[in-house]
């Protein structure tokens, strides 16, 4: 049996890629880590980064920030979830 190569729809890719669903997605994500960051730290409304959707996770504080840079703060709160969409 021949199988028929998959076709994508760049535009389709596009337009799922830039929808609200994704967004909500991102932001909810985005709250968990930065609740795994600590008290100090915020999330960043979504917004658009040409291709796609984006959230950004920050320290608000110097302390927290200095915390990050000492201990990559962010990047464990990000290995240490599993992430399911």
């Amino acid at each position: 049996m021949a199988s028929k190569p998959l076709k994508l729809v760049h535009s389709g890719i596009y337009a799922l890629l830039n929808s609200q669903e994704v967004a909500d997605a991102c932001t909810e994500v985005a709250g968990e880590v930065a609740a795994r960051c600590g008290k100090d730290w915020a999330v960043a409304a979504p917004h658009k980064t040409g291709q796609r959707v984006a959230v950004n996770v920050f320290p608000t504080t110097r302390e927290a920030a200095r915390d990050n840079v000492e201990n990559d703060t962010a990047r464990r709160a990000v290995q240490s979830m599993e992430i399911l969409l």
